[in-house]
């Protein structure tokens, strides 16, 4: 197939086969390159056929030409070792060398046909309109007569430590940088225009900006070259050469991007970049990045200026600046956001463990020679970095063990970070604090902008939105009144029947709990009777000690329960994934879980709560909202659920402990959405499930089993991934779906509409109204939704804020709709995805994303809780070069591919399917 082939109509995919590109420097090769670049993906005209087994060549891949050599070869990309975007899951580092790593770009570089982005839509027009503030600054085109040049960096100091195995860090980077703009400097005849990027001078633009990996960008021809730069980075030094090459003239790149910004539109991805290394420069030369936020550097100097929050003893919080640019509707647009994270106090070590064991006398021997306070503090230091200050120099080490010496000169660093903590500011102190941000930081990056073209407005985006009207949440005895996202739940619609049940505490409290759980017993059950379940008494109250649980659990079996309550110590009790796995996987006995706190303490609406997840374990739901009503009846979807429609979300758990990638898909089947069943399966790639065809053939036989139909459409909902990647990824998994249900019924085509919904943003919403503040975090109402000024130049997508946070500062759920066969407009987009955000079975309110994609985290959590005590060597912790590891990685992911399958299916009525042996099906209840 030779150009283009455009099929017109609103219904239907149109397919572009990329053009060969002959200049390789402006290709796309890598995944995590594009995540950097690329803001915008790829551009949509027109939506999703229905007979996308035809469009998609749905039996194999042909070969052609990369689907990364997308860009023009007069658009060269710089490349990029670091992955960015928002899929908000880490990715495995220890099969960097191995072909499962390279899955995705290997598909993409065989994928002929891809299916373009469904294209902006006209705003939504249901609900009432508001006025609200968004962390947003617009910028203004000042002039656009300016140069551009591309030069490539080659970091010898890189080169040597990529020799044994090592990656330096972007603060290594930059201060090899600043070393050599010293010396470049210095060679270079004097120009009064310009000065050093190492200069402290903010009224003045550095020579060159630094992306902190390979380009530099420059507004004037520099010498090329290589010079020797001497240069010592911790224990690290010596000297290293420094290359540089200028590889494109990006002027008239420059120049059309500056037109196009001047007419409204989108610039190039390239230029983006260029701006957002602009504006990152000097923040990267003066502050600490941690992830993708900026700390000030604490220097002797600055110390007492930082402003800094003690927040737990030898811990200290402090603020960071996030800052991005972005191609919005408004223009190019530059978003803040302020962060705080947890760091060490720069602390002697001596007064650090003094302060953290509350020790006085830490520094006498008699005090060490306590074999209990040596464990306390090498529990809480091992592993951790410190800067070891002596006459030859200051070095960075890791403790490894503490011996009774005296390490009064150990020094902790500053820099390394234990974990992002949510603020938890109302939303208008938040905006306060993003406008004083921006204020002190200005002044590092507004002469850049200016010299680049462009003027960042003083004040934040100021967007139209409109907040929806809430559904109606039905009960058997009525719908239940609805106050600002919340409700008081009312007869189950669906009660379940809990005739026989016991309970089972932890003998690990001072304290015999038994007679409180015998009053608890009794108020669960009286309220299990106004709530419309046939609750019996609890038979029994039997404590055992952590060794007892197991044999308590056979024994418990043989008594043929309904469920087992169980009373555990803590909340992240460690008992608890040894309990779901050995009950649920072993033994089939549902279990429900208690922590003994929430029991001491419990009340009717805590008894609600915990029933309407018991209800839902033993096959009942206790309510459901209309999803018909939440369809424009004038619009092109109208009748959408007229028809079987199931709703599914996909969620890929990655964790960098064991290296275990989990894909596990939600999928429902009644006509509201009110009972899921789960699918699990490993996955070779963090951003894509690669068994996900096997997935979705057990969840359509799955829906079938349980209704005696079949879906004639499928509304997808998956996290958020990297916006250069969606077309990508979109078209594999649509393909995976499609051939999923051509292998189970030949011509069997169901409507899918995939939707990627991500929390991974730095979004940020606020009203000055004091009517819209609502709650202890002074919210917007839920139901706010944003589709204009602030969302994608060329995307259908809007931000979503379902439920009102309980406190700090709520974050808005962002859509993107990337392919529809249903033809929704935004009005029914938004309403059903807002429907969506109710009735979870475990609380009376709103959720902050569909139910379906909070299931589907719940099933991943428990499919990892399952995996933890598998007999086997995890394999990732060997060698990817070693010829064992792909022989021990296989076998170990089919042990676990055995653990997720389930051995029975429980529909709504209570029936089971399958045998106790494999049936690749999850049971419903296990999930709640």
């Amino acid at each position: 197939m030779d150009g283009r082939r455009v099929r017109r109509g609103r219904g239907r995919a149109r397919m572009v086969e990329e053009p060969e590109i002959s200049d390789m420097t402006s290709q796309l090769t890598d995944l995590d390159v594009r995540s950097e670049v690329s803001r915008s993906g790829g551009r949509g005209r027109g939506r999703g056929s229905t007979r996308l087994e035809e469009d998609l060549q749905l039996s194999t891949f042909s070969d052609s030409t990369s689907i990364n050599e997308r860009s023009s070869s007069s658009n060269p990309t710089p490349k990029n070792s670091n992955s960015g975007g928002n899929s908000g899951k880490s990715q495995k580092s220890t099969d960097s060398e191995g072909t499962e790593k390279n899955f995705l770009r290997e598909q993409k570089r065989q994928m002929q046909n891809v299916l373009e982005l469904v294209p902006k839509q006209a705003a939504g027009q249901n609900g009432h309109r508001i006025q609200l503030s968004s962390n947003f600054y617009k910028t203004r085109q000042a002039h656009s007569q300016l140069q551009l040049f591309e030069y490539h960096f080659e970091n010898g100091y890189e080169i040597e430590k990529n020799k044994f195995g090592k990656k330096i860090c972007l603060e290594e980077s930059m201060s090899f940088f600043k070393e050599w703009i010293k010396i470049a400097d210095a060679d270079s005849p004097p120009n009064s225009s310009n000065s050093s990027s190492a200069s402290s001078d903010h009224s003045t633009p550095p020579r060159a900006y630094f992306d902190g990996r390979s380009k530099i960008y420059t507004f004037e021809m520099i010498p090329e070259g290589e010079v020797i730069v001497p240069f010592r980075y911790q224990k690290h030094s010596g000297e290293f050469t420094a290359r540089i090459k200028m590889t494109n003239d990006l002027s008239h790149v420059w120049q059309r991007s500056m037109e196009r910004l001047k007419a409204g539109e989108a610039i190039d991805p390239i230029i983006l970049h260029v701006k957002e290394t602009i504006l990152k420069h000097k923040f990267c030369l003066e502050h600490v990045k941690v992830g993708n936020t900026y700390y000030p550097e604490v220097t002797e100097a600055n110390q007492h200026y930082i402003q800094r929050f003690d927040i737990a003893p030898g811990k200290v919080a402090w603020k960071g600046l996030n800052l991005t640019v972005t191609n919005t509707m408004g223009g190019l647009s530059l978003q803040a956001k302020t962060k705080a994270a947890v760091f060490y106090k720069p602390l002697p070590l001596l007064e650090f463990l003094a302060e953290l064991l509350n020790e006085g006398a830490i520094d006498q021997e008699r005090v060490w020679a306590t074999r209990g306070f040596r464990e306390s503090a090498i529990a809480a230091c091992k592993g951790l970095q410190i800067n070891v200050n002596s006459p030859a120099g200051c070095r960075s080490r890791k403790i490894m063990d503490i011996t009774p010496d005296s390490a009064h000169m150990l020094r902790f660093k500053t820099r390394d970070e234990l974990g992002n903590e949510r603020s938890q500011n109302p939303a208008p102190d938040t905006f306060k604090e993003i406008s004083g941000a921006m204020a002190e930081k200005r002044k590092l990056f507004e002469q850049d902008f200016r010299v680049a073209g462009l003027e960042i407005e003083d004040k934040m985006v100021k967007a139209e939105a409109r907040v929806l009207q809430e559904p109606k949440v039905n009960y058997a005895n009525g719908a239940a009144q609805m106050r600002e996202g919340s409700w008081n739940p009312l007869r189950f619609v669906k009660p379940a029947q809990a005739k026989r049940w016991g309970c089972v505490y932890l003998n690990m409290s001072r304290f015999n709990p038994e007679q409180k759980i015998w009053d608890f017993s009794c108020m669960l059950q009286k309220i299990a009777h106004e709530m419309g379940m046939e609750f019996g008494e609890c038979e029994f109250v039997n404590g055992v000690g952590p060794r007892e649980i197991g044999d308590f659990l056979d024994w418990a079996k043989n008594q043929e329960l309904d469920f087992l309550l169980c009373v555990i110590d803590r909340k992240f009790s460690d008992y608890y994934p040894k309990i779901k796995a050995y009950a649920e996987r072993t033994l089939d006995l549902l279990t429900q879980c208690l922590v003994l706190k929430n029991l001491e303490r419990a009340n009717p609406q805590l008894c609600k709560m915990l029933l309407a997840k018991i209800n839902a374990k033993l096959g009942g739901y206790s309510c459901y909202v209309d999803l018909k009503l939440a369809i424009q009846e004038n619009s092109d979807a109208a009748g959408l659920f007229e028809v079987p429609v199931m709703i599914q979300a996909l969620d890929i758990n990655t964790t960098q402990t064991d290296g275990l990638t989990i894909a596990t898909l939600a999928s429902s089947f009644d006509e509201n959405a009110t009972s899921f069943n789960m699918v699990a399966r490993t996955t070779l790639e963090p951003n894509f499930a690669t068994k996900l065809e096997e997935m979705e053939q057990a969840a359509l036989v799955n829906f079938y089993k349980l209704t005696r139909a079949k879906p004639q459409a499928i509304i997808f909902f998956r996290p958020g991934m990297n916006e250069a990647d969606m077309a990508h990824i979109m078209t594999l998994e649509i393909k995976a779906i499609m051939k999923a249900c051509n292998e189970l019924e030949d011509g069997y085509c169901p409507r899918v509409t995939y939707i990627v919904a991500t929390k991974m943003h730095g979004t940020r919403f606020a009203s000055s109204n004091r009517s819209l503040q609502l709650g202890k975090g002074l919210n917007l109402p839920a139901g706010t939704v944003v589709d204009t000024e602030i969302t994608s130049f060329d995307k259908f997508d809007f931000y979503l804020q379902s439920s009102m946070g309980i406190q700090g500062t709520s974050i808005p759920t962002h859509y993107y709709i990337l392919h529809d066969d249903n033809r929704l407009d935004a009005d029914s987009a938004q309403g059903l995805c807002y429907y969506l955000c109710h009735g979870f079975a475990r609380c009376n309110r709103t959720i902050s994303m569909p139910n379906a994609m909070k299931y589907a985290q719940l099933a991943s959590a428990r499919a990892r809780n399952w995996c933890k005590d598998i007999p086997a060597a995890n394999p990732y912790s060997l060698n990817p070069k070693n010829t064992e590891y792909k022989t021990a990685k296989r076998e170990y992911e089919e042990r676990v591919d055995n653990m997720l399958d389930t051995k029975y299916l429980v529909d709504r009525n209570g029936n089971k399917y399958g045998k106790k042996q494999k049936s690749s099906l999850y049971q419903t209840s296990f999930f709640f």
